[in-house]
C-alpha cells in the first residue's frame, strides 16, 4: 500500500475506512469513519469536525471540486438541450472542468439535505 503523500505534502487530514492508512508515522491528521453509507459518512464529517456553520453549497464542482462561475445562457446553446435553456435561466459552469450546473429537480433535495445537516 502506498503512502498517503499528497494529502501529508498538504496537510490535509485524511478521512477513510481502512484503519491501516492512519497507522503510518507520517500521518499526522486524520480521522477514520464509522459508517459505509455516504450520506451519513458525509453528516459524521460534519459533526466530527463542526462544519454546520462553513457552508457554501453550490461553489465547488462536483466532479474535480474546481470554482463555480455563473454563466450566460446565450453561451451554452451548443452544450444544453433546448428544453434545459427554456426552462431555467440561471447557469454555473466549473472554471476547471466546464461541467455545467442549474436548479433542476434535484435542487431542493439537496437543499434539504444541507439543512439537516446544519441541524444536526
Amino acid at each position: 500500500m502506498a503512502t498517503p503523500l499528497l494529502s501529508i505534502q498538504e496537510k490535509r487530514i485524511i478521512l477513510t475506512r481502512d484503519k491501516g492508512i492512519l497507522k503510518y508515522a507520517a500521518v499526522t491528521h486524520g480521522y477514520w469513519l464509522r459508517n459505509d453509507e455516504a450520506k451519513e459518512q458525509v453528516k459524521e464529517v460534519v459533526q466530527r469536525f463542526q462544519l454546520q456553520h462553513i457552508f457554501r453549497p453550490f461553489t465547488r464542482c462536483s466532479c474535480c471540486n474546481g470554482l463555480l462561475q455563473q454563466i450566460e445562457s446565450t453561451l451554452l446553446q451548443a452544450r444544453l438541450p433546448i428544453d434545459t435553456l427554456l426552462f431555467f435561466n440561471v447557469f454555473k459552469e466549473c472554471k476547471s472542468c466546464r461541467k455545467l450546473y442549474w436548479q433542476g429537480s434535484h435542487y431542493d433535495h439537496i437543499c434539504e439535505w444541507i439543512e439537516d445537516l446544519k441541524a444536526n
